[in-house]
């Protein structure tokens, strides 16, 4: 009876006694004290929860402290690893669960947006050093420079995609103009040299003496210079 009215289990009662668990049973029924019994075994895990969740606690702000003080998110399957317990042990209790995202989820909010500062600073870089390249440059190696793979990119950053395509955007109009306006200088300087040989012009000896393809008539601009030269005759003595 005292043990069972200060709330002792059923199972260590039994062990204590050298009874079996369904006479510890029995005797609370011919005792009339079964609900008792219960409600003190009930108090007495709750209390004990308590101890061992306050035990936990102490444990996890002793871990929690040098964290804190790092630039690096904290996660639930860390602190249960830190505890020696198995991955899921913190989340798993929701109790603690609450409790621990309760610290931590202003230091990660903190984190992320420094991250995301970080990130967004490195791409704005990498966009202007794009803007000097004349060259065309992938996705990839953009979201490389900023510390990011493209799929992380696309996933954990999406509000920067419309500021990397605009810009890609413009890169590809830039090196269009850029190789237009070179292949123009190759149309007039091919043309100049067939005059001073003496050559008659027309569109196909231009582009072969300029090294272009026969196709790039094609293009209203270049069609635009071409015309400029094309039936010319080399001066005459």
């Amino acid at each position: 009876m005292e043990l069972g009215l200060q709330g002792e289990d059923n199972r260590r009662i039994a062990r204590r006694l050298g009874w079996g668990e369904k006479t510890v049973r029995m005797y609370w029924i011919a005792l009339n004290l079964e609900e008792q019994v219960r409600q003190a075994q009930s108090q007495r895990r709750a209390k004990e929860k308590q101890q061992r969740l306050a035990a936990i606690r102490a444990r996890l702000e002793g871990i929690l402290q040098p964290l804190l003080n790092q630039d690096e998110e904290i996660t639930l399957r860390q602190l249960s690893r830190a505890l020696g317990r198995n991955s899921d042990y913190v989340r798993n209790d929701p109790e603690l669960a609450t409790w621990v995202q309760a610290l931590v989820q202003p230091h990660n909010a903190r984190v992320r947006q420094r991250q995301h500062e970080t990130t967004t600073a490195r791409m704005v870089q990498a966009l202007e050093e794009m803007k000097r390249s004349d060259r065309m440059v992938k996705v990839e190696e953009i979201a490389q420079q900023a510390g990011l793979t493209h799929a992380k990119l696309r996933k954990a950053f999406p509000e920067l995609l419309p500021l990397l395509h605009e810009a890609l955007v413009a890169q590809r109009a830039r090196l269009r103009s850029l190789r237009l306006q070179t292949q123009i200088g190759q149309i007039d300087s091919a043309a100049a040299r067939l005059i001073a040989r003496g050559t008659r012009l027309n569109y196909k000896v231009i582009l072969q003496e300029a090294g272009l393809s026969q196709h790039s008539d094609k293009n209203p601009l270049l069609r635009e210079a071409l015309l400029h030269w094309n039936g010319n005759f080399a001066p005459r003595d």
